[in-house]
């Protein structure tokens, strides 16, 4: 069984890890 992820899934996987990067960037420039 090989699952293929979907474009999709994929997209909000990367924006989901980009959003994270970004909020703990602000997190560390603000303290």
């Amino acid at each position: 069984m090989h699952v293929i992820p979907e474009p999709g899934s994929l997209a909000l996987a990367g924006a989901a890890i980009l959003a994270l990067a970004a909020a703990r960037r602000r997190k560390a420039l603000r303290a």
